[in-house]
């Protein structure tokens, strides 16, 4: 007796198999990047997202993920949300979230923002095809006294 596989069956098992792939996914980002507090994926899609225009290399977003690390490390939800990253960058899942959706932004703002000021974007840039160089973590406390966004009375 010759057993054909089913319309129903091959589904059945279509499901069983990405079900399986999605719980090893989720498994592993929790066990090897929330339990360490690791929210490096979360920030480079967000500025991936947020400076698709721009260029500027891979490298430096990672670098400038890597120096955030530390102060994110408690943020549980936020290394949660990077699993996520590689679907942000092209979807906006966060609006499908409207608990997250403030305090969100709010962290997307914080992370653009200081990014764009460790870089050379508000410095005089004369050609804007080369890519933004990345100087390290912006700290007003730590970095001499200076806005680049300061505008003095001759200047237009």
């Amino acid at each position: 007796m010759k057993r054909s596989l089913s319309r129903r069956k091959l589904l059945l098992f279509g499901a069983l198999g990405a079900s399986a792939a999605a719980a090893a996914y989720s498994g592993g980002w929790y066990w090897f990047k929330v339990r360490e507090g690791d929210t490096e994926e979360l920030i480079v899609s967000i500025l991936r997202r947020h400076l698709k225009g721009i260029p500027v290399e891979e490298r430096h977003f990672h670098d400038y993920a890597r120096s955030v690390q530390e102060r994110y490390k408690d943020q549980r939800r936020l290394a949660m949300l990077g699993m996520l990253g590689p679907l942000y960058e092209h979807v906006d899942v966060i609006a499908l979230m409207p608990a997250s959706r403030v305090s969100f932004r709010r962290f997307e703002d914080a992370v653009v923002g200081e990014f764009l000021m460790s870089t050379d974007y508000f410095r005089e840039r004369a050609d804007e095809s080369e890519p933004l160089l990345y100087f390290g973590r912006y700290d007003p406390y730590v970095a001499l006294c200076s806005n680049p966004l300061a505008r003095f009375g001759d200047e237009a």
